[in-house]
């Protein structure tokens, strides 16, 4: 077992870590709705190119598929996996808080039990 020392040492890392990736939370949250808009404003304009081309087209293609066509567009793909990528990372970032956050905890019972007082 770590000295009661360590261990408050060991603590506040965790506690900066835990802040650490709350500060991650939010650049990679930031990121994931940057990418997010630049998906949908280039969804939108293949689909309003696509809908005017299906107006003077004489062969009827369902609304439906038109978006279904437009979204394997390489750049709208690209833009719509780069934010599912954003997201995923924030997702454990989120994690990595609570990671922190329970291992601050057992810390804390150690020093408990080391010092036999709360701190």
């Amino acid at each position: 077992m770590d000295s009661g020392q360590d261990l408050i040492i060991n603590r506040d890392k965790e506690r900066q870590n835990a802040k650490d990736a709350v500060n991650k939370i939010f650049s990679e949250g930031a990121k994931a709705a940057e990418h997010t808009k630049q998906y949908e404003i280039e969804l939108a304009k293949l689909l309003l190119i696509e809908a005017l081309k299906k107006s003077n087209d004489e062969t009827k293609i369902p609304a439906t598929f038109v978006k279904d066509v437009c979204k394997g567009n390489p750049l709208v793909a690209d833009l719509k996996m780069k934010a599912t990528i954003a997201t995923t990372y924030t997702k454990g970032w989120f994690e990595a808080v609570n990671v922190s956050k329970l291992e601050v905890n057992i810390i804390q019972k150690d020093i408990e039990k080391e010092w036999g007082r709360k701190e």
